[in-house]
């Protein structure tokens, strides 16, 4: 495989699994998987993509920008950590990022650290 330079904020990358829109994933096998609340190998936020799909995109963690995650319970403006199912939540052990608004069970924005 060639190494290359990502200078977009969104990346594809070869599927076999569907992710839900809007969550944190890692990379397994060179494919994007939910990451786990204590996973520290997050690249981004999946975009969301089925089984039928053959790529999916991913809003790179390493990108000058933030990107939608999904809230599981409510969280508020500042600091957010992982929580299963590549959610994120107001409490946790590995940071996620700052959460640039609140919200409950839903997308917030996102800026990674």
């Amino acid at each position: 495989m060639r190494a290359e330079l990502i200078s977009e904020s969104v990346r594809h990358f070869p599927v076999s699994a569907k992710v839900p829109r809007n969550r944190l994933v890692r990379l397994s096998s060179g494919e994007p998987v939910l990451a786990g609340a204590t996973d520290e190998d997050v690249i981004g936020a999946g975009q969301g993509w089925n089984t039928s799909a053959p790529y999916g995109r991913v809003a790179m963690r390493s990108a000058s920008s933030s990107y939608l995650v999904e809230a599981s319970g409510e969280v508020t403006e500042g600091v957010v950590y992982q929580a299963a199912n590549g959610m994120v939540a107001s409490s946790g052990t590995v940071v996620a990022g700052v959460a640039l608004e609140g919200g409950t069970d839903e997308p917030v924005q996102v800026m990674p650290l």
